[in-house]
């Protein structure tokens, strides 16, 4: 695998999961369909199962006008070390450990293969992504796969900005500018005081400790949903919203997933009335209790719609009130979970059939309609994410441009090559970067 002449290249680093490889990945395919060769990366084992479920090869796909292109990192445990899934909090630290030696050989191979990079962009809970970068002297940038209401919500808490529910006042409201008022069970899960996973919060707001080190924040959501806290968050962080990311050329033929997909979904469905069908699916990594599991499924056979189910179960957070109360798209189910409480089966029936029959289903139905309008004109050409996207695109060549001056100013100085001959090798190489 050769040289890909002027195209700067970007290295994507995931998280293992599959809620984080698809967005970044999607986001992958989109910045090399405007002229980059984009590396995507994650631990082997998760390879492995890509493309086992996928058509992914060794080989650099184009896409647009540029290409994207795989390469997989050893996790440092054993391929059947069953610890990635039963203590998540101990894997945590030995991605990290294992990323921070494995990421930069990566990138001094593809330099000496003629493929240097000029950029590292990651997904949340690995923000050691962003100390790799600073180490060796990249610039790098983060996708956030959340709204930006979250965002703000982990940038306020992580700051002590406003007051959270905490173990002494577990029941306040979080006020935050430009938000809705959060009850205490819709702030981020991850950040109640009773939740039980306290290294995930450790996780997330690890990236936030190092919100300084990215150049660009770029988020998987769209101004026109947005406006308020967008505008809001964008006067703190260097904010670039980029979504809803689905809409990319040619972008079909690759994709991220862990488990072949089955057929006999697609053919089920083809049988149901048009938008006759709710679908369910949940977190990756978050697992409810199998009696609030028992009293969805009792819930939703009782309700008499049919569903699709993925059984992955789930945790609420500030998204709630927003599809519910701003949005207007969604059913309040219950404020059980910060109490630990079981949501019955009674409540899964009244809230599925309230979403799916009546005047505010067709509301809803109407609604979400609108948004996804509103989402398509915005990752539109000239469309706000569109526009956002490219300037991204613009400001890594701008900045893979100033690696290169460097990084030759000092070859100059070191008597390996001279200005001037820098100059005229380079220059209808750096005018490529900058078009």
């Amino acid at each position: 695998m050769g040289s890909f002449g002027p195209l700067v290249h970007v290295i994507l680093v995931s998280f293992p999961g599959q809620g984080h490889v698809n967005p970044l990945l999607r986001l992958g395919k989109l910045i090399a369909s405007k002229g980059l060769l984009v590396t995507f990366t994650t631990t082997s084992i998760t390879g492995k199962q890509m493309q086992k479920a996928t058509n992914l090869t060794d080989e650099p796909t184009p896409i647009g006008a540029g290409f994207i292109r795989f390469e997989f990192f050893d996790d440092g445990w054993a391929e059947e070390d069953n610890r990635r899934y039963l203590d998540l909090e101990l894997y945590m630290k030995q991605l990290e450990a294992a990323g921070k030696e494995a990421i930069p050989e990566m990138i001094k191979r593809n330099s000496k293969e003629n493929r240097p990079v000029s950029c590292l962009i990651n997904n949340p809970f690995i923000p050691w992504v962003s100390d790799v970068a600073e180490s060796i002297g990249l610039p790098s940038a983060m996708l956030w796969i959340q709204s930006c209401a979250c965002f703000a919500s982990y940038y306020y808490y992580y700051h002590g900005l406003v007051p959270f529910p905490n173990d002494n006042e577990p029941t306040i409201d979080t006020k935050i500018p430009c938000m809705p008022v959060l009850k205490h069970d819709e702030i981020p899960s991850f950040l109640h005081p009773k939740s039980p996973y306290p290294f995930l919060k450790k996780a997330i707001l690890g990236q936030f400790e190092n919100l300084h080190k990215p150049f660009s924040i770029l988020m998987e959501t769209f101004l026109e949903l947005e406006p308020e806290i967008v505008q809001h968050m964008s006067k703190i962080v260097p904010i670039k919203t980029v979504g809803p990311l689905f809409k990319i050329p040619n972008g079909n033929k690759v994709r991220g997933d862990f488990i072949k997909a089955s057929d006999d979904c697609i053919d089920w469905l083809n049988t149901k009335p048009t938008s006759s069908v709710v679908y369910i699916s949940f977190g990756s990594i978050v697992y409810l209790k199998q009696e609030q599991l028992e009293e969805l499924a009792h819930g939703l056979l009782n309700s008499g719609v049919s569903f699709l189910w993925v059984i992955r179960p789930p945790a609420p957070d500030s998204d709630a009130v927003y599809l519910v109360d701003v949005f207007k798209i969604g059913v309040r189910m219950s404020r059980g979970y910060a109490e630990d409480k079981i949501i019955t089966r009674d409540e899964v029936e009244r809230c599925l059939i309230e979403a799916t029959v009546g005047g505010k289903a067709e509301e809803m139905k109407h609604n979400a309609v609108k948004w996804k309008e509103a989402a398509e004109t915005a990752v539109a050409e000239g469309g706000s994410s569109d526009r956002n996207i490219q300037d991204f695109v613009d400001e890594v060549k701008r900045r893979s441009v100033a690696i290169l001056a460097k990084k030759s100013a000092v070859a100059a100085g070191d008597g390996r090559i001279g200005v001037d001959e820098f100059v005229e090798k380079s220059g209808s190489e750096i005018a490529e970067l900058v078009k």
